[in-house]
């Protein structure tokens, strides 16, 4: 161990550029890396939220404080260290996503602004009549 002053641990930037995409199997969130101070892009973990009110987790719950970003568990984010999330089978409505950084010192920086996305599921019916 070195002894001395050392600088503590800075807060991630807040992932920006979020991206909602519809895809034939479900709905693909993506965001942009982010470095900090320790952490390389390629380390960086991220925890995600997605709920059914602005802020709110209840479809994807982070694990973070949904205000202040603070973490409740000393791990890496629930992302991993993905950028991309494909969510599937969600019922009809609109939804709220944010983005939180976590550094490998399992410290939360603050989460991106809000993105929101509208699923619409749309039902097929199929008649088939046959001549005799």
């Amino acid at each position: 161990m070195k002894a001395g002053n050392y600088q503590a641990n800075l807060k991630p930037a807040a992932p920006g550029n979020l991206i909602a995409s519809p895809q034939p199997d479900g709905i693909k969130l993506s965001w942009s890396t982010v470095t900090d101070d320790e952490t390389p892009y390629k380390t960086m973990t991220y925890n995600l939220r997605v709920g059914t009110a602005a802020g709110g987790s209840n479809i994807y719950s982070s694990n973070s404080d949904n205000i202040s970003g603070y973490r409740r568990l000393a791990s890496i984010g629930n992302t991993q260290l993905n950028n991309t999330v494909l969510l599937k089978n969600l019922p009809s409505g609109t939804y709220y996503w944010g983005v939180q950084a976590v550094d490998q010192g399992y410290l939360g920086g603050n989460w991106s602004l809000p993105g929101s996305f509208i699923v619409k599921n749309t039902q097929a019916f199929l008649y088939y009549r046959c001549c005799m």
